[in-house]
């Protein structure tokens, strides 16, 4: 069974160009939309929760303003009482009644009153449960009044076994001591401590000063009193709090009665929150809106910009193609020109030769007899020369078609030592004849077969050698043709001992149209058609210069295998 393995399609240069200029500019432009997003999400974070603990304190503060000044009337109200001339121990349970029948209608906020002598004792009641004649005397309200003239307890049961808060206050008079009693309505009182309660829902918690709860008005759960920080007196502190059923709660805290009490406003965090939640989720909504138009028009103009760039490659191309064929006739036009001294060498001794069998068989014919064997001998050698000649003017012939070879051929296993040395050798012939500068290979014998454009790596190798030769033929000199192979590349190196490159024309030499050469002698063409075919086999060139007037070396590295070919979008 044959299993098919699905193998994604690699992206070409101008598909990888595409995706790299998108991303690039959609991080330059998006990069900056979550910072000042986070900055200005973070300063109405700030503001929002300032505002909300502004009105926390401020609550708190309302509340614990209208406490105190109910707990100072209340105690007002009894002090005016107590000093009425008609309420007094003589006048007893009478004189209570109908105090209270003249203060109960004026304020409802007293659910009973009580007149407690020196000794502790409950002489006089009106109220709702049976408490005339209690004893007071261990109670620790009755021992402060005692002391102070004035006391406000705390929540307690007491006696009634409810939730109550009881306010006493010494009477006036020339006996023993007596006090006046009331107790103030709970829920009243709960009332009061959630008075003010707009728009958020808020709950109100009333502890003494050791945290226990004495009062809470609200829905949810009671606080853990363990997260429950204490404010410094007169000051209202904004903290978080736990309930004891793990949900966290905004508070703000602030002491009352003289720092005796505690009183609390808790509120759920989301309540006031949801402007801020609700700015949140628009904020994300938008950035992701942003993001995503953003992206679309940075897709198309990372595709138009690409495009732009493959239609100017394309023409580059074109150029480059044109200016490498031209590159390829002019080398060829100067080397054809030496080799047709060669071609006519052989050409000579063909005619001289078949010239000279001719004239030996007419004379035979002339005198009318056979070849003598000397005659045979000098037609046989005559015959040995125009076999020799032609095979050489074969080769010179074939040198010569490989150098005119198009530029378009495929890439081919080349033995790099084998196509440098037939270069070698056709140059030597021609410049054997001036006796000025000599060619000579230093070849690796370990150079391995590479993968490459033989066409166009000759046309490389021939500028090369050109221009080796123009700047040493005036005074004669060397120029070395020598292989190197490395592990993953190998180097063809052209050498000469000519009289160098100054580093401010060095950098210079692969511009196009930059020439050293007279006007006439070089178009500046010819270096920078090498830079861009090596390049294009996926290699580099690079010279090497020592001082003045010591020779160059120009190095061609050529990988073992060209890269793949870049198909265009």
């Amino acid at each position: 069974m044959i299993q098919m393995v699905f193998r994604p399609p690699r992206m070409n240069y101008y598909q990888r160009l595409k995706w790299n200029l998108f991303l690039f500019m959609l991080m330059v432009v998006c990069l900056p939309l979550p910072i000042v997003a986070g900055t200005i999400y973070r300063y109405y974070q700030t503001y929002v929760r300032t505002t909300v603990e502004q009105n926390l304190k401020a609550v708190v503060e309302k509340r614990r303003t209208a406490i105190e000044v109910f707990l100072s009337e209340r105690v007002a109200y009894l002090q005016t009482l107590a000093h009425i001339r008609c309420v007094n121990p003589r006048s007893g349970q009478r004189g209570l009644e109908y105090l209270f029948s003249v203060v109960k209608p004026l304020s409802d906020s007293f659910v009973d009153m009580g007149m407690i002598d020196h000794r502790g004792r409950q002489i006089a009641y009106v109220g709702p449960f049976d408490l005339k004649g209690k004893d007071y005397s261990d109670s620790l309200w009755f021992q402060q009044v005692r002391k102070s003239g004035v006391y406000i307890s705390d929540v307690f049961l007491g006696f009634r076994h409810i939730p109550h808060l009881a306010i006493a206050v010494r009477g006036a008079g020339d006996g023993p001591p007596w006090y006046l009693r009331a107790t103030i309505n709970t829920e009243t009182f709960k009332r009061l401590i959630s008075s003010g309660q707009v728009g958020a829902i808020r709950d109100a918690y009333l502890y003494k000063s050791d945290k226990t709860l004495q009062l809470h008005q609200g829905g949810s759960k009671p606080i853990d009193p363990a997260t429950i920080t204490l404010p410094r007196p007169g000051e209202i502190s904004v903290g978080t709090v736990t309930t004891v059923d793990g949900h966290r709660m905004l508070t703000a805290v602030g002491w009352l009665n003289h720092n005796r009490w505690l009183l609390l406003v808790a509120e759920d965090p989301t309540s006031e929150f949801v402007s801020l939640y609700q700015a949140r989720r628009v904020g994300l909504f938008l950035f992701f809106i942003a993001v995503v138009v953003i992206g679309a028009i940075t897709f198309y103009a990372a595709h138009w910009i690409v495009r732009k760039i493959q239609v100017a490659d394309r023409q580059k191309d074109m150029i480059q193609e044109h200016m490498s064929r031209t590159g390829k006739l002019v080398s060829l036009g100067k080397m054809a020109a030496g080799l047709a001294h060669e071609i006519n060498n052989p050409l000579a001794i063909i005619s001289e030769s078949a010239g000279y069998a001719k004239e030996v068989m007419d004379m035979a014919e002339a005198q009318g007899r056979p070849l003598t064997p000397e005659q045979r001998r000098e037609i046989y050698t005559a015959l040995d020369d125009i076999i020799k000649e032609s095979f050489r003017g074969k080769d010179i012939t074939q040198q010569l078609l490989g150098f005119a070879r198009g530029p378009d051929a495929k890439i081919m296993e080349v033995d790099i030592n084998k196509l440098v040395g037939e270069l070698l050798k056709s140059y030597a012939r021609i410049l054997t004849k001036t006796g000025k500068v000599r060619v000579v290979d230093r070849f690796d014998r370990n150079m391995p077969i590479i993968k490459t454009d033989p066409s166009q790596l000759q046309q490389v190798l021939i500028n090369l050698i050109d221009n080796a030769i123009h700047f040493t033929k005036e005074r004669g000199g060397l120029i070395t043709l020598s292989t190197e192979a490395h592990a993953d590349h190998v180097l063809i190196k052209v050498t000469d001992d000519g009289p160098g490159i100054p580093e401010n024309i060095k950098k210079r030499l692969f511009d196009p149209f930059f020439t050293t050469k007279p006007v006439g002698q070089g178009t500046g063409l010819g270096l920078a058609i090498c830079y861009g075919i090596v390049k294009k086999l996926g290699g580099e060139i690079f010279v090497e210069s020592g001082e003045e007037g010591k020779g160059s070396t120009f190095t061609v590295k050529l990988p073992h295998s060209p890269p793949l070919e870049e198909v265009p979008s």
